[in-house]
Order: structure tokens, then sequence, then C-alpha cells
């Protein structure tokens, strides 16, 4: 509270905002942010709150169960497993992330614009009934799928880090800010999202795609995330041809629109991994010997070019050398 604090005197409560209604004051806005609070919070008096803000404190709950006039609800940074809004239905601003919340119920907030819950404990997340959402944030938690072909306002999306197999973009036309790396995507169509620049990005082989598009700072990486003994062998235009072995590469300024991310994996039969001389890893020897082989110095067998055929196109070259060096030294 503030340094002059009379319990007394409500105007000398700090971070409280009032107005001045029915012959009295009540409380508007609330800004308790980094105030060390502790335990739950109840909030069932402050009738007339428009505004509460109490992010970067230790709540474990709060109230806001009776708080029917509030549009901003901002509790980031604490230890809340729950929070009930189903009775705030003029909400439009909900930030939660970095809590321990296991669940979110916003199918009765209709009128939210704004809603960031990362770095929680969810498992799936409904927001079908935010026909206004702009921005949503769900990063960092445990959801395998979402349904936005409701949200046909939505600017910023970010989802990276979670368990989506599948993510249908065609109805969010508007969408500005994507991220969505460290998911289990292989294939993307965004056709319909002309801010975004690719028209398509799918995975071939042992592995998944993702991507961060910031219109915003003019910046637009795709990124692959590994399956189980796969390996990267770069970016490639739908035609085969090699783009990149940048493990986050800038699209900004390529000429194609479809991206193909192309991986490989250990197994039973010979495989496009770089290890030439059989020894299960590939190093500098196996980049030597196909550079050698491919100078005409040495042969390589049937079993040793399909190892060290890394862009898959049938023949060892110098840039399958590089990409087993790239490898052998942990750059991709």
């Amino acid at each position: 509270m503030s340094d002059d604090y009379d319990p007394d005197d409500p105007l000398t409560w700090g971070g409280i905002e009032w107005t001045h209604s029915n012959g009295g004051y009540r409380v508007e806005h609330i800004y308790w942010n980094d105030f060390a609070l502790y335990g739950e919070l109840n909030l069932s008096d402050c009738t007339q709150l428009v505004g509460l803000f109490c992010e970067d404190n230790f709540l474990t709950a709060i109230d806001v169960s009776h708080n029917t006039e509030l549009k901003s609800l901002e509790f980031a940074c604490n230890r809340l497993t729950e929070i009930d809004v189903s009775n705030n239905l003029n909400l439009k601003t909900l930030t939660c992330y970095y809590n321990r919340l296991t669940a979110l119920d916003v199918t009765a907030n209709t009128q939210l614009e704004h809603l960031s819950c990362s770095l929680n404990e969810l498992t799936g997340l409904d927001v079908s009934n935010n026909i206004y959402l702009e921005h949503l944030s769900f990063d960092e938690n445990q959801i395998s799928e979402i349904n936005l072909s409701n949200n046909p306002a939505l600017e910023e999306l970010f989802c990276y880090k979670n368990q989506l197999t599948g993510l249908d973009l065609s109805n969010n036309t508007l969408l500005m800010n994507f991220s969505c790396w460290g998911n289990l995507l292989t294939e993307l169509d965004l056709r319909n999202c002309p801010n975004l620049l690719a028209d398509s990005i799918v995975a071939e082989g042992n592995g998944f795609i993702g991507c961060s598009f910031y219109y915003d700072y003019d910046t637009y990486l795709v990124s692959p995330t590994l399956g189980e003994n796969g390996s990267f062998l770069g970016w490639y235009d739908t035609d085969g041809n090699l783009l990149s072995t940048d493990w986050s590469f800038d699209i900004l300024d390529c000429p194609v629109t479809d991206f193909v991310a192309k991986f490989t994996s250990n197994g039973d039969a010979p495989q496009n991994d770089g290890d030439v001389d059989g020894d299960g890893v590939a190093t500098i020897a196996d980049a030597i010997l196909v550079a050698r082989n491919v100078l005409g110095l040495m042969e390589l067998s049937e079993t040793q070019i399909i190892h060290g055929d890394i862009d898959g196109n049938g023949e060892t070259s110098v840039a399958d050398a590089i990409l087993i060096a790239r490898m052998a030294l942990g750059v991709i």
C-alpha cells in the first residue's frame, strides 16, 4: 500500500483508482502488480470494478464472480490452479500466463479480444464463442488441438511448444504475427493468410515443421522439429531444390512460397544419414569420405552412397559433404 496508508481513508489506498457514483466512491481499477501479495484475493464487494491488474505476485486464488463490470483481468505470474470468469460477460482482456491453470473456460466471455494463457498446464482450450478475439497466445501448454474457425478477427496467434498435430487457419485471413514451432505439425496450409508470405510448409521424413512469422518486425522464420532418431537435411522447394540448410530459415526474400523440410532417420535399411563408414554416427571422417568420392579419389559402395547422399538426389556431392560436416559439428 502507499506510504501514507490510512485504513479509514480509501483515498490513501495505493494502486486504487476510484469512481464517484451514487453519492460515494467506488473502486474502478486496481493496480497491484508486484505487490508481494500472497494467498486468496476476494473482490466480491468491488461491484464497479472495471480493471484488475495483479501480476507478479504469489496469489493462489482470485474471486471475481461478483465483478460483472470487469473488462480487464490480468494476473500473470502467480500461482493459480483455476479461475472462474463465467460471470464476467464484459471481459475484453484476460492475461493469465505463467500460472498453474489446468483448465480455462472462456465460452461465456463472448466480448473477449485478448487472451494470453501461455505457460500453464492446459490440455484443451475452446475459443469457438470468442468471435472478436484478436490476440491468442497459449504457447508452452499441452494442447493437442484447437478450433479457430470462429475467430476471423484473429491477428496474432502464438501456440508454440504444445502437442498440436494439425492447425486449420483457413478462416484466419487477418493473421499477421504467428508462431507455432515445437509442435507435431507435418503440414501448414497458409494460402488464406496473405500477411504470412508462405503458402505452405510441409515435412518429409521423420520430423515436424513450424514457423515464427512477425509482420511487425519483418521476420519470417521457418523451423524444423526432429522426430525420434531423425536428422534435418534442409529446406527445399517443391521441385526438390535445396533452399537452405539453416535450422531457422528466414524466407523474407525467398523467391518461392512453398517450403519442404526434409528429414532422415536411422533404421534397419540404409538411410541418408551421413554415416558412411558405418560406425553409427555422422562424423567429419564421413564428410571426408564423401568429398574424396566426389573428387574421384575413392569409390564408395552402393550402401555407402545411400548413407552419404544427404540431399536425396541419388548421388554424392560437395553439398552432401558439407551437410555431413555440419551434422557432425551439431550445427544441424
